[in-house]
């Protein structure tokens, strides 16, 4: 760190240790990053993001989907109804009225 140079206030890279300046600097974006991250919009983001990313494990979990079968069209058709069994089994649940889904303002 004692090589390379900031500017005055410490927020901005001019030269490393090589001698080299930077084409970008983005080390005072990472503050406004952290700011944005705390806001409610971000909040709602990422409740979307987490919904969608439990579908892999579950169904890797709940239907066995780590023995696929050999054979390019029966690994296809495998994974294809392990895909709409999830799918069938959450509108059956939705339908049933048993589904504890909050609403997103984001969808709305």
């Amino acid at each position: 760190m004692a090589d390379f140079e900031f500017n005055e206030d410490g927020t901005e890279l001019l030269k490393c240790a090589a001698g080299h300046t930077p084409e970008k600097c983005y080390y005072v974006k990472t503050t406004k990053h952290e700011r944005r991250m705390g806001s409610e919009e971000f909040k709602h983001y990422a409740r979307l993001r987490n919904g969608v990313e439990t579908v892999p494990s579950n169904i890797r979990k709940n239907y066995r989907l780590d023995k696929l079968p050999r054979g390019k069209q029966r690994g296809k058709f495998f994974f294809g109804s392990k895909v709409g069994a999830f799918n069938f089994r959450k509108l059956f649940v939705f339908r049933k009225g048993l589904g504890n889904y909050a609403s997103n303002p984001l969808l709305a």
